[in-house]
Order: C-alpha cells, then sequence, then structure tokens
C-alpha cells in the first residue's frame, strides 16, 4: 500500500520530466555561463565593471529565456498533446514558484560561495578543483537517480561526463576558474544530449491524441 502510495506522489515529478525538458534547460544555462566566461576572458584587462556585467547577462539572459520559453514550447506543442497536462498540487500556485526560485538560488549561491572559500583557503588549487567535478557529477547523478527512473541508459551519461570531467582536470593545469569553462562546456552538452535523446525516445513512443490542450 506505501508503495503505491509512493508511486502515486512521484508520478508529477517524473511526468515533468518525461520529455527531457527540464535537462535541456540546465544544459543552456551551462553552455550560457561557459559562454559567458569565454566573453569576459577576452576583455581587457581595462574593461569596467559595467563591461563585465553587460557581457555576462548579455549572455545568460538570452541564453535563460531561450530554455525557458522553449520548455514552454516542449510542453505545450509536444507533451501535453500526447500525454495530457498534470500538476501536482501547489504547483501550480505562485508563492509556490517563487519559494522554489528562491531556494534554488539560495543553494547555487551557497554552492559557489563554498567553491571561493575552498580557492583562497588552500594555495593549491586541486581541492577547490576537485570539489567543483565532483560536485558536478553528483548533481546529475541524483538527477538520475530521482528523475530517470526508467532510464537506465542515464547511468551510462553520468559515467561518461566522470570520465569526461577527470580528462579535462588532467589537461588543464591552472586555477578552478581556468577549469570552469572546458568543463562546464561538457557538463552542459552532457545534460543537453541527454535531455535531447530523452525527447527522441518519448516522441517515438508516444502518439499525438486529437485533442489539443487549451
Amino acid at each position: 500500500m506505501k508503495s503505491n502510495l509512493r508511486n502515486f506522489m512521484e508520478r508529477p515529478r517524473l511526468y515533468d520530466n518525461i520529455d527531457g525538458a527540464g535537462e535541456m534547460f540546465m544544459g543552456l544555462m551551462l553552455l550560457g555561463f561557459a559562454l559567458a566566461g569565454y566573453w569576459e576572458t577576452q576583455l581587457a584587462e581595462s574593461a569596467s565593471r559595467w563591461m563585465h556585467g553587460l557581457v555576462l547577462y548579455g549572455v545568460l539572459i538570452p541564453t535563460i529565456a531561450l530554455g525557458f520559453w522553449g520548455r514552454k514550447f516542449i510542453k505545450r506543442r509536444l507533451t501535453w498533446p500526447r500525454t495530457g497536462y498534470a500538476v501536482a498540487p501547489g504547483f501550480g500556485n505562485k508563492p509556490w514558484r517563487i519559494m522554489a526560485v528562491v531556494s534554488a538560488l539560495a543553494a547555487i549561491g551557497a554552492g559557489l560561495a563554498c567553491l571561493l572559500v575552498l580557492s583562497r583557503r588552500h594555495e593549491s588549487p586541486t581541492v577547490s578543483r576537485l570539489v567543483m567535478l565532483v560536485t558536478w557529477v553528483l548533481v546529475y547523478a541524483v538527477w538520475v537517480w530521482r528523475m530517470g527512473k526508467g532510464q537506465p541508459w542515464k547511468w551510462m551519461a553520468v559515467a561518461a561526463m566522470a570520465f569526461g570531467l577527470v580528462l579535462i582536470a588532467l589537461i588543464t593545469p591552472g586555477s578552478v576558474d581556468q577549469l570552469f569553462q572546458p568543463a562546464a562546456v561538457l557538463v552542459g552538452i552532457v545534460w543537453l544530449a541527454s535531455g535531447a535523446a530523452t525527447l527522441v525516445l518519448y516522441l517515438h513512443g508516444t502518439q499525438q491524441s486529437d485533442s489539443k490542450p487549451e
């Protein structure tokens, strides 16, 4: 009885990632961070903070907007006509959404702060580099564990990410900042590719109904 109830409660969460839209959104954001970091390195040392901010937000805002509206497009045009619209109690509540966004930003900020403290506390960047790489692999592994049920092939993506990050760390000397860009590109590509593969498999295994979402 408890197992059936638990499966029922998990359906909205699993349904939300049935088409891989969330993974593709995450991949786009990571690639956006990597691109913003690259353009910042191209700025002259005399560039003002305003110029750095302009480059950063000039890349991130369009990237996040593309991911947000792309996810909505996939849900409305592909997912809902096939599987229907589902929402967990409270998910449509705006205060709940605000709290979710604030919590996510707080978690990201705390993680970045920890990395910054570690990088400054240790003369050698080894610890901070290791923390960053392990964190990225763990985040994706937890996502696969919680959201990728019925898709065991995603664990191959986790292994590929871990292997690729080890190779990048070996061939990219220097600080955590120097490692961030190539590592973020790889992690973003894995998230994006995993989400795209999920979408292709979903479209292949489902058929569109005649009814259209309102």
